[in-house]
């Protein structure tokens, strides 16, 4: 585990430009500026068993002109427009600039970054139009969205070499894993636009006094460079709520509906900057090369090639399967609420979603067997190494039940108890563009959620009294799961999980660590003058200062799982903030 204290400075700074107009009661119009610039040394990366050196700084500066156009056209319809434009310019050069990066599982990681683009400039301009128009029972409302985007990214990936070890022997020995060692080279920058269009119809329609319809419809249309677009992407929604008796205080809600997200940009960055989204060799523009230990012209570590060598250091491509379907998902609630005093309700309600088509990166050139000596991994196409395909093969489920009793704020106070028991599967990581541990068969993914939780309990409230305002929230989160690492590379050169009886353990199968945060505000308002008032205030942070595991050893090693673990395996390596107070005072007038 790494050890010690680095610097890690944070300069931000925010400026904010607003204006109002009314030219008539019935045209509003408002126009604002807004800059925000970050600067800091060892932001990235840094922290756990990842050194300082692996880490990158950051300098980011934002800034956006918005407006907004609001003419009513009669006492039942009117017309809104809303523009923007924005830029960013990111930058996140490595600590480290010789390299090269090295991974030791379960460790340390030191060395040049090369896991995330180096720097980014994004430019965008946004219009939005939306129309509305009463009559009747009906409150029907149209628009159209039409949102362009320009990035240039600058990612060198592993242009100063990469190594990747299982254990700390064989880093000491300089055995390297199978495709353990990974270099890029050519070209480091690419640009891309993309368009997007959206329009949508709604009704709110109250049907009687009892139930009120919500029901719409919106089409999407993204653009892409090398992409087929998919034309497919019509979200048809709907919301009912019912009250079956005024005086019982019941209302039954439900809504069901399909919603559709954007295919990131950087996945498409990288397939463009790989080979023009090709797996054409004459297209090449930047190409990664692994290399095993016992393959001709390997490197002994620390060296990094000066070249590559097309006779056995063949190219990895990164490419976007040109039909790939924009991710979506199927969402259902329904929910029960009860009013059991004038200010006091308690519901109940479930909530399902389905994922489909979410975007991994699955490998469409897996070798069979381990590369040595001129022999590159008995791929099917010996022309090239990996093919690492972006492709709309993921899938999720989440179930979940919630219930809360909530009092409306009152001269006294307010309070409000959530508890939520639910389950969320898929078999893709939260994490960017995770692959699956066999590109074959994508049933081994499938298990728990990254950020599955059975039980949370959420309790926040405030009291009122002798001129004293306490307010308090207390948090309890049942353990998220982990994936368990062997810290071995496959022989489809993926990240290996431990084997029992015979095949991988399942994805996501350790037990991390529950969270508990309690946290209370006390203010006080001190009357200065008619005019002018003083507010006191004290906030308390994680007060009973427990250490929650932000991210732990996860590589149990190459022992028989599941009785011979590495010794630092399930060590926590980062925990949340600890206890902490805040003092503020703020004059009204």
């Amino acid at each position: 585990m790494v050890t010690g204290t680095f610097a890690s400075p944070v300069d931000t700074t925010n400026v904010l430009l607003k204006v109002n107009q009314v030219f008539r009661p019935a045209h509003h119009f408002n126009a604002r500026y807004s800059r925000y610039d970050v600067s800091s040394e060892n932001s990235r990366g840094a922290g756990g068993l990842f050194a300082p050196s692996a880490a990158t700084g950051l300098s980011n500066e934002d800034q956006g002109f918005a407006i907004t156009n609001v003419l009513v056209l009669s006492d039942r319809s009117l017309f809104e427009t809303r523009a923007q434009l924005s830029e960013g310019d990111l930058t996140a050069a490595p600590m480290d600039t010789i390299g090269p990066a090295v991974s030791i599982a379960g460790v340390a990681s030191f060395g040049t970054s090369s896991t995330s683009p180096t720097a980014r400039i994004g430019r965008g301009w946004q219009v939005v139009n939306n129309f509305t128009v009463v009559t009747g029972g009906h409150s029907l409302r149209a628009g159209a969205d039409v949102l362009v985007n320009n990035d240039r990214i600058t990612y060198p990936r592993s242009g100063r070499g990469s190594y990747t070890f299982s254990s700390l022997p064989n880093f000491l020995s300089g055995s390297y894993n199978n495709a353990g060692f990974a270099q890029t080279f050519g070209a480091t920058e690419v640009s891309l636009d993309n368009p997007n269009v959206g329009v949508y119809v709604q009704d709110e329609w109250r049907v009687g006094h009892a139930v009120t319809v919500n029901a719409g419809l919106r089409y999407d249309l993204q653009f892409l460079e090398t992409i087929v677009t998919d034309r497919d992407n019509v979200s048809p929604r709907i919301g009912v709520a019912w009250t079956p008796t005024a005086r019982a205080g019941t209302v039954v809600r439900g809504s069901a509906g399909l919603f559709y997200d954007r295919i990131p940009l950087r996945a498409l960055a990288n397939a463009l900057l790989s080979a023009g989204n090709t797996t054409d060799a004459a297209a090449l523009r930047q190409f990664v090369v692994t290399l095993s230990p016992a393959q001709a012209g390997a490197p002994v570590f620390p060296a990094i090639l000066q070249e590559a060598v097309p006779a056995v250091t063949l190219p990895n491509l990164t490419t976007m399967d040109r039909n790939v379907q924009n991710a979506h998902s199927l969402q259902v609630n329904a929910e029960v609420e009860q009013q059991l005093t004038a200010d006091t309700t308690v519901s109940a309600g479930y909530q399902y979603l389905k994922g489909s088509q979410l975007l991994m990166a699955v490998n469409q050139n897996v070798p069979t067997c381990i590369a040595a000596g001129n022999n590159n991994g008995c791929r099917p196409n010996s022309s090239y190494a990996n093919n690492s395909q972006y492709s709309s093969a993921g899938e999720s489920t989440y179930h979940g039940l919630h219930v809360s009793l909530a009092r409306r704020a009152a001269t006294w106070g307010h309070y409000r108890v959530s508890y939520t028991l639910s389950k969320a599967m898929n078999n893709v990581g939260e994490f960017f563009f995770s692959a699956p541990i066999d590109p074959t068969d994508l049933s081994k993914d499938w298990g728990r959620s990254d950020n599955d939780q059975r039980h949370r309990l959420v309790l926040n409230g405030s009291i009122q009294a002798a001129g004293f305002q306490i307010s308090g929230m207390m948090q309890a989160y049942s353990a998220p799961p982990f994936n368990i690492t062997s810290g071995v590379t496959t022989i489809q050169a993926t990240a290996g999980r431990p084997i029992a009886n015979g095949a991988f353990i399942e994805r996501n199968a350790g037990e991390g660590t529950a969270f508990f945060s309690l946290g209370a505000r006390i203010s006080r308002m001190v009357p200065l003058s008619d005019r002018l008032r003083l507010e006191v205030m004290v906030e308390g942070f994680n007060l009973t200062n427990r250490a929650n595991v932000v991210t732990r050893n996860t590589n149990f090693g190459a022992g028989a799982y599941p009785a011979n673990p590495s010794a630092t395996f399930g060590q926590a390596t980062a925990v949340g903030d600890p206890r902490a107070f805040q003092f503020g005072a703020r004059v009204r007038f």
